[in-house]
């Protein structure tokens, strides 16, 4: 029987964001890496209409996608409830990734076995362990994938088409850059790809 190989991906989505969301659900503390407090502080100061603040001093900090991402999180009363929610979103947010990598298979036109093997390693990336923590992996990878994707559709378009897509590819490049600043690396290979 033909299942709908979208259809598919969301089951394995929500497993994998049930799963890791309970191994992320453990009593922990926000106090690992500064980095942790850093988006805790300019999420907390976003959702106290602040602006961004670090540490209660203003800052200029623009990596502030994963504060907002975690936002929602803080909303709840106590502190015990925003970690684990925290942990659930996160989990949520890496589950994602397998969107990502069913559509850059049916964009390389994999067989379906091919499409299957790579949903499901990604679906059991070490990576995924990143659900646990407050770092701001847990965004960065799905939409790193939807980045090389929409790179791939940008080279493999017609002339006419190329031009949208490499839009989509330059307005998400700047949505990593508000996560990391690694995502500058996209685009200088980018560049070089397409001078080679």
């Amino acid at each position: 029987k033909k299942i709908n190989g979208w259809a598919a991906v969301a089951l394995v989505f929500l497993a994998c964001a049930v799963v890791y969301g309970l191994l992320s659900s453990y009593p922990r503390e926000l106090a690992v890496y500064s980095d942790e407090l850093r988006y805790l502080d300019v999420a907390r100061s976003l959702l106290q209409g602040r602006g961004l603040r670090v540490r209660n001093m203003p800052s200029d900090y623009q990596k502030i996608l994963y504060p907002l991402c975690i936002l929602p999180a803080l909303l709840l009363r106590t502190t015990a409830a925003q970690i684990t929610a925290i942990g659930w979103l996160n989990a949520v947010y890496m589950a994602s990734a397998v969107f990502p990598a069913y559509a850059l298979a049916r964009a390389m036109r994999l067989n379906p076995r091919r499409t299957a093997f790579l949903v499901g390693v990604t679906a059991v990336l070490p990576t995924m362990s990143a659900a646990a923590t407050f770092m701001s992996e847990t965004v960065f990878l799905p939409l790193s994938l939807w980045q090389v994707y929409f790179f791939l559709r940008a080279m493999l378009a017609a002339p006419r088409a190329r031009v949208g897509w490499c839009a989509a590819a330059g307005a998400f490049c700047y949505l990593l850059y508000l996560n990391k600043e690694v995502a500058l690396y996209y685009l200088i290979a980018w560049v070089l790809v397409r001078g080679w």
